[in-house]
């Protein structure tokens, strides 16, 4: 017997109704991971239920692994006959034992990545002459809609009408499908959409599958498209038990498909569905859970639950007011940077933003005092593809025989120019022992075909433009100068997730040369691209040392719990987005994203908002998000940065060989606050060596201005600050 005295009364009635459709909503960390593991194993152990006629379909690698892994611990010898997969690796099983009924394929299909698939749509769009790489974006967009809908081209093109490049689009869409059908070869999107095929095809096939999964388990139950919620309806149909666990109020993916109406379906779409409720919250405090009541109730489309704890009441949330965005960031920095003080380790803390540009202010404030940090499930800032591309242009500008800069940017934005070509050029580089610049201005001497010549005409003009303005604009004006007229934001121009935030990273780095530029007197392009060099790659702590800070997005940390969480950015256009803010569906995506970044703190919650922030290419007054004021915290703390106990940071030192990256307090080595003085050298264990240039004194803490040798003036709070003063 499988010993279920460790499920509390809310987990063990879904566990012990094994027939029929179940439906249980499970509020953030109520333990469904711990309610499905059991019930599956309560079903092989007790109702005797052969393994392998289980199904149980995670969303994540990574919570497939949990959930083999629990079950091992259960019951050794029964864990591998179970059938535990993402919905696209069962789909996989399925297609490589039965796609041969689909004409045209067979088991020894390839399923093509996104590099393949962006590979053919690029070679047909060259195939028509009326069609430039304009329209990709489009492409992409409507094949990943029409997939994840499993509508017909027919179909979805008739819908679709309205769009007035629409048959354009199609066209493109179904001479990729041709090319994948000639080639044998499934996208990721087709393992889905041929296995639904297949089935509605081939009645044996389904029916075989039916009668092999008798109990089927879906987690995540709320973030399933609609061709996941048919092949979950197909499957079930004979035997109808079907156990689904979700969270509406945790529905953060309908930008990539998710249909949050599927918990709803599966109440109208089935007779007779028990439904569960998990309400008891396992991880954070009270408060933090009453917060995040009161904020969810605002929604309407879910069902009403309501969650509880009996955890301890634990500290208020406190929300922070800062005047702008490197306010912001120096307060959370300090917060942490007190509570290490206090014992924590860096592995407790999250800054966790809506948006990835708002993490480069954290990035660069954690760097000047030394707390280790990782950007999880996401780039750092200066690796970012649209950073890169446009530092290209400034380097190349700055180094015209930059050949690998030249490369980068030639075909960004997209001129026609591709891989070939580039490779091309660079080989004649190399063969006559010139840069890749001078070929492109005597594109004659080297043999450049007309096709390929004409291409490049337009890029030497701007880049020939780019090199006369250099020398009669200042640093700022001119970097704004080459984000418009080399069109880097019309890149992505399209109204998706992913290109706002490419833009606002942009707008980022206006912002970071704008600061650098008030730091640092007279800048030049120069200095700014040593700065960004020295900086980035600055030597970041091992690895493999996992005692860090995380900075991320909301997306990227849903399923991870930090005692710690700072949620930066609450202003409204940011958290909630901007579009949401004339869209009740897109706000109540937002509302459920800021709840899942409320219910990641176990012990405390900080919310942080900048009352100005560079934003779309300059400086404006921000409005408090309306979360904030849904949950009744719309009267900012009074107390600022210094009112905090920083003082106590002054008998402490930093030591390379400390493991764990802590302060080490040394009465011996107190810092004498009144030895730092303008002119005073100083070493930082990041930046190296710098001189004071000014200090001044905010409340309870000295702030230094420091030039530190080829990175330029930062200012640091001496009482935190990792300086030693240069003898």
């Amino acid at each position: 017997m499988i010993d279920l005295s460790m499920l509390n009364p809310e987990q063990l009635q879904p566990t012990l109704d094994t027939e029929g459709v179940v439906v249980v909503s499970a509020g953030a960390g109520s333990g469904k991971t711990r309610l499905l593991t059991y019930r599956i194993c309560h079903l092989i152990e007790d109702q005797k239920v052969d393994p392998s006629n289980i199904l149980a379909i995670t969303f994540t690698n990574k919570a497939t692994r949990e959930m083999k892994d629990r079950i091992a611990s259960m019951l050794p010898n029964q864990a591998d006959k179970v059938w535990i997969s993402t919905f696209h690796s069962m789909c996989v099983r399925i297609l490589r034992e039965n796609i041969s009924h689909i004409e045209g394929y067979n088991r020894f299909f390839t399923i093509y990545d996104t590099q393949d698939k962006d590979k053919i749509i690029t070679r047909i769009l060259k195939s028509h002459e009326n069609m430039d790489e304009s329209i990709k974006k489009k492409v992409l967009y409507h094949m990943a809609s029409l997939k994840n809908e499993g509508m017909s081209i027919e179909e979805y093109q008739r819908l679709n009408c309205a769009d007035k490049d629409i048959e354009d689009v199609m066209t493109i869409i179904r001479e990729y499908t041709q090319q994948l059908h000639l080639c044998n070869a499934l996208d990721f999107d087709d393992l889905l959409t041929k296995t639904l095929e297949l089935f509605k095809t081939c009645p044996d096939v389904l029916a075989y599958y039916q009668e092999k999964f008798r109990y089927i388990h879906v987690d995540e139950f709320q973030d399933t498209n609609t061709v996941q919620y048919t092949l979950t309806k197909m499957l079930c149909d004979k035997y109808g038990n079907l156990f689904v666990v979700g969270d509406e109020d945790q529905s953060i993916y309908g930008w990539r498909g998710a249909n949050i109406e599927n918990i709803r379906n599966i109440l109208k779409d089935f007779p007779h569905v028990k439904v569960y409720k998990l309400e008891q919250n396992y991880r954070s405090t009270k408060t933090i859970i009453e917060t995040a009541n009161k904020l969810i109730k605002n929604n309407t489309a879910r069902i009403d639950k309501t969650l509880w704890t009996d955890n301890e009441q634990g500290d208020k949330i406190t929300y922070y007011s800062a005047s702008d965005e490197s306010d912001e960031a120096e307060y959370v920095a300090r917060i942490i940077a007190n509570k290490i003080r206090e014992g924590y380790d860096y592995s407790d803390f999250a800054i966790l933003s809506r948006v990835s540009a708002l993490t480069m202010q954290f990035e660069q404030k954690l760097l000047t005092y030394n707390l280790p940090y990782i950007v999880y499930g996401n780039t750092k800032f200066f690796d970012r593809v649209e950073i890169k591309n446009t530092l290209g242009y400034l380097r190349v500008i700055a180094n015209i025989a930059d050949n690998e800069s030249l490369a980068r940017i030639i075909n960004f934005p997209r001129r026609g120019i591709g891989s070939t070509s580039i490779e091309q050029l660079l080989n004649l580089s190399s063969r006559y022992q010139v840069s890749m610049w001078e070929i492109l201005t005597h594109p004659d001497v080297y043999d450049i075909k007309n096709a390929l010549k004409h291409k490049i005409q337009p890029f030497v003009d701007l880049v020939t433009d780019l090199q006369q303005k250099l020398d009669t604009m200042d640093l700022v004006d001119f970097v704004s100068y080459v984000v418009k007229v080399a069109r880097i934001k019309e890149e992505y121009a399209e109204d998706t997730e992913e290109n706002l935030n490419r833009k606002l990273n942009i707008d980022a780095l206006l912002e970071n040369i704008n600061s650098f530029a008030h730091n640092n007197e007279n800048a030049t392009i120069y200095d700014y691209l040593e700065s960004v060099t020295l900086e980035s790659s600055i030597e970041q702590d091992d690895p493999d040392d996992h005692n860090k800070v995380i900075v991320s997005t909301v997306h990227a940390v849903k399923g991870l719990e930090f005692k710690v969480v700072f949620i930066v950015g609450c202003e409204d256009g940011l958290f909630p987005i901007s579009r949401a803010l004339d869209s009740e569906e897109e706000m109540e995506e937002e509302r459920r994203l800021m709840y899942v970044a409320l219910t990641r703190a176990e012990k405390k919650c900080y919310l942080v908002r900048a009352k100005s922030r560079f934003l779309y290419g300059k400086r404006q007054n921000t409005m408090e998000s309306k979360f904030i004021r849904e949950m009744g915290l719309s009267q900012p703390q009074v107390q600022r940065v210094r009112d905090f106990q920083w003082e106590n940071f002054a008998t402490q030192t930093t030591t390379a060989t400390d493991t764990l990256g802590k302060f080490k307090i040394n009465q011996q080595e107190k810092k004498n606050f009144q030895e730092f003085q303008i002119g005073t050298m100083v070493s930082h264990i990041k930046f190296g060596i710098g001189t004071i240039i000014s200090i001044e004194r905010l409340g309870d803490t000295s702030y230094a201005k420091i030039d530190f040798v080829g990175l330029g003036v930062k200012t640091l709070a001496l009482n935190i600050a990792p300086l030693k003063i240069v003898k």
